[in-house]
């Protein structure tokens, strides 16, 4: 059928976002990592003969940019989505956990009308059928979703010494997340992803 089309993504520099360095046991080790999760988006795909538009009022990118130099062995979980809530408000959040790098706890965040809340640990409850709903929830119990998929794609290799396991689920979360000041949010429905990664090179 053929795909084409173009669509932009808007980054507003008053609203925060989450930059990060990870630095590892061995010293010429370390990640720099910029995610900016809240950006509107505005365009047209055209699949086949048929287009679909993007609104910026109602459709939401991001960019997840990294550069550095990692272990051999690596393994993460992270997740993010963003939209609005039923009552208007911006909302986006960023959660990630990591059993050999538990600096990736730093990336756990809410932004929510351009400002970030931090968020502490937050652990993953990944399903045998990745289809399966996925559980999400913090040791302070500010963070509680579950993730509904309705895609989801598995990828990997195995070369022996090198090999790789990526597991990502697209759907819908719906939960509640608490705000630096006590402000509990009800999340209905956010489009989001959540991935288990697994690489050996």
């Amino acid at each position: 059928k053929g795909l084409k089309g173009k669509i932009t993504l808007y980054q507003d520099p008053k609203k925060d976002s989450i930059v990060k360095v990870n630095r590892y046991k061995k010293k010429k080790l370390f990640y720099y990592s910029d995610k900016v999760i809240w950006m509107p988006a505005e365009g047209t795909v055209v699949l086949g003969d048929k287009p679909y538009k993007f609104t910026p009022e109602k459709c939401y990118g991001r960019l997840d940019w990294g550069r550095g130099v990692w272990p051999y062995k690596i393994n993460w979980y992270w997740g993010g989505a963003s939209g609005k809530t039923a009552d208007g408000h911006e909302i986006w959040f960023s959660h990630g956990h990591s059993y050999e790098d538990p600096a990736l706890h730093d990336k756990n965040m809410v932004g929510y009308d351009g400002q970030g809340h931090k968020l502490g640990p937050i652990r993953f409850h990944v399903p045998e059928n990745p289809m399966d709903p996925w559980g999400f929830t913090s040791e302070d119990g500010r963070f509680e979703m579950t993730l509904k998929p309705i895609f989801h794609h598995i990828s990997g290799m195995n070369f022996v010494i090198f090999s790789s396991k990526s597991i990502i689920a697209y759907g819908y979360y719906s939960g509640t997340v608490v705000l630096d000041d006590g402000t509990k949010l009800h999340v209905e429905n956010l489009l989001g992803h959540a991935e288990a990664i697994k690489w050996r090179w």
